[in-house]
């Protein structure tokens, strides 16, 4: 399972959320932290945050060997940007599932001192849940 998680959060306020998550589903996690959060370096961008799910994706499939079909996008809050934006690339049609726990429909709806609030209107899930559905 490659899990996004929500804006208010790092890796290393989910963690033990997530440890325990593996364990009652039984399942393997990967969790990421988006550039510019946590320890990681840069500025958060809607870019950056597709560009980080990818290399993380990417990652999972060549040095870890998951196929496309055993895996599970999981993303909340905010995480359900690059999760949705994920989920759409032709490469991903044939993923186990999508996962969202309280899903933004659109970036503007949240607060955020990390992005332009022009970066922010083009975050909408509700346009890339309907593109997903056909």
């Amino acid at each position: 399972m490659l899990i996004s998680h929500g804006h208010t959060s790092t890796i290393g306020t989910v963690y033990s959320t997530f440890v325990d998550f593996a364990y009652q589903f039984k399942c393997d996690v990967i969790v990421y932290d988006y550039t510019g959060y946590g320890h990681s370096e840069g500025e958060a961008s809607l870019s950056e945050i597709y560009t980080d799910i990818e290399v993380v994706s990417k990652f999972a499939r060549s040095v870890l060997q998951i196929q496309i079909s055993d895996l599970i996008l999981f993303g909340c809050n905010i995480g359900s940007i690059p999760t949705l934006h994920l989920a759409t690339q032709e490469e991903y049609k044939g993923i186990k599932g999508i996962m969202l726990i309280s899903p933004i429909s659109s970036g503007v709806r949240i607060i955020s001192n990390d992005m332009k609030i022009k970066e922010l209107e083009r975050m909408n899930n509700y346009d890339i849940f309907y593109k997903i559905r056909g």
